[in-house]
């Protein structure tokens, strides 16, 4: 495929910050409507990724394991993005080709990767921005 992660990214992705509470994390997929957020810390370099999956992960253990409603209250308000995103993680640049980051995700087994320019998060891509391309260019 001949485009580049430019055409196909999402650009100014949604950020919480490493510090977010789970429950503020929450709210921000809530509003914003998107499956992945990148977490940044207080000087808004790049920490990692967070996915609706890994909130996920947080209420099934809180379904399995909780002893009461005000123990999951405290979790969700007490739990730190930082503690359950994911913090090691590779990117593409906006300049990398689609098949690139096709293999990068494939490789990986991941659902969404940065797009970093000069040391700054431009951008996102997922999965579903991939598929949507070779749709464009094949379907």
């Amino acid at each position: 495929m001949t485009s580049n992660v430019s055409m196909h990214m999402m650009k100014n992705p949604v950020t919480v910050q490493a510090s977010d509470s789970i429950q503020d994390v929450l709210t921000t997929f809530q509003k914003s409507k998107k499956s992945h957020l990148l977490v940044e810390d207080a000087e808004g370099a790049l920490k990692g990724v967070i996915s609706k999956q890994d909130v996920f992960k947080v209420f099934d253990k809180l379904v399995n394991d909780s002893p009461g409603k005000t123990y999951s209250k405290n979790v969700l308000q007490h739990t730190t993005t930082q503690e359950i995103m994911t913090d090691k993680f590779l990117f593409v640049s906006p300049s990398d080709s689609v098949d690139y980051a096709v293999e990068l995700l494939l490789q990986n087994e991941f659902h969404c990767v940065p797009v970093m320019d000069e040391n700054m998060a431009v951008g996102i891509i997922t999965a579903y921005d991939l598929l949507k391309a070779y749709y464009q260019q094949y379907g």
